[in-house]
Parts: structure tokens; C-alpha cells; sequence
């Protein structure tokens, strides 16, 4: 329940194919969760969770979320085997480490359904098929426009894409965002927590 009434969950309830992946990070961590609390031979049905949630999060088709409830969980399981091996020693970690992979690798295989045909289908989109170097510069994340969020008058208002003229905020002085194939500086972008 507190998931589902948490911050992305309700920002982004309107975008199904958001809402879709975001329903099973919950699945995921707990997948995991029971698969390192699962004796080394009972880890089977743990193991088939854990293969079944990262394929049923990559169906839905918003790669965005995907990547990053998958990162999420890379994390989820790394601090998971760190614990494992301080309880129960290196070997139990490795063997642990090794049944989180291939359970991950089968799931993503379980998505791959999806996965093929979409990247065929790709090219042929509104996007654009062939990502130059300036293209991908403009719209990465300035990490310095989170500052707006922290204070929004000294940095400018991180939901207001236009640059203040009557007060130039700080962060605009201070750091510069170029085009990483020329070097050119770039206007700052004021949002870019979208996906956040």
C-alpha cells in the first residue's frame, strides 16, 4: 500500500507502460531477498521468483524504468551477498552470486520476447534511428539541476525550462553543460528529473 501511494507510483500512474514496470520493483527486491534467506537446497522456487519478476518487468516495454529497477536491483543484490559473505563466508556468497546471475540472465531471456522485436521495430519509429553524439549532449541530466529542487529562487525552478533573465540563477555561472561532440555550451536544462 505504501508503494503503491509513493511518490513515482502516483506521479505516474496516468503512463501505463511506466506504472507496468514500476508494479513489479517491489517483486524484484523480494525475489532476492528470498533467494539469499533460501538454504543452498531449497533455492529453487526462490530462484524461479526471482527469474520470473526481471521478465515480467522488461514485458511492459519502457525501457527507462526497466534499466532502472534493474539497476536497483544489481544494487539490491550486491549488498544482499556482502552480507552473505560476512554471515556465512566467501563460498556461500559465490555460490549465491552465481544463482542470482542466472536467475537474472533467465528472466531477461523471458523478456527477450519483447526485447527482439522491439529492437527490430526500433528504426522504423518517430525516434531517431541513429543517435548523434550533439543529440544525446542536449538532453542529458545536468546533475547541478537538482540543486533547483533544494533552492529554487538561487538556482532557478527545476519545472521551468525557460532561463531567467532578471535573476540568472547561480548554477548557471557556476557550471557549464557542453556539447560533447564540439565542446559547444549548452543552454541548461531546468528539468531533468522526468523519468524521477
Amino acid at each position: 500500500v505504501c508503494w503503491s501511494l509513493s511518490g513515482p507510483m502516483a506521479a505516474n500512474g496516468y503512463y501505463m507502460m511506466r506504472l507496468a514496470v514500476l508494479v513489479w520493483l517491489p517483486g524484484l527486491l523480494w525475489a532476492a531477498l528470498r533467494l539469499a534467506q533460501a538454504p543452498p537446497g531449497r533455492r529453487t522456487l526462490p530462484g524461479v521468483a526471482l527469474a520470473l519478476a526481471p521478465g515480467c518487468s522488461i514485458l511492459p516495454g519502457f525501457p527507462p524504468y526497466t534499466i532502472t529497477a534493474h539497476t536497483l536491483l544489481a544494487g539490491w543484490m550486491v549488498f544482499l551477498l556482502v552480507r552473505v559473505g560476512r554471515e556465512d563466508g566467501r563460498g556461500a556468497a559465490w555460490s549465491l552470486g552465481w544463482t542470482f546471475a542466472l536467475a537474472w540472465l533467465v528472466g531477461v531471456l523471458l523478456g527477450s520476447i519483447y526485447l527482439f522485436p522491439a529492437a527490430g521495430f526500433f528504426p522504423l519509429t518517430e525516434r531517431y534511428g541513429s543517435e548523434t553524439l550533439s543529440r544525446a549532449s542536449g538532453g542529458a541530466l545536468s546533475w547541478w539541476g537538482l540543486t533547483g529542487f533544494a533552492a529554487p529562487d538561487l538556482f532557478g525552478h527545476p519545472f521551468d525550462r525557460s532561463i531567467p533573465v532578471e535573476r540568472p540563477p547561480l548554477a548557471a555561472a557556476v557550471f557549464r553543460q557542453t556539447d560533447w561532440a564540439t565542446g559547444t555550451p549548452l543552454l541548461p536544462s531546468w528539468n531533468p528529473l522526468e523519468y524521477a
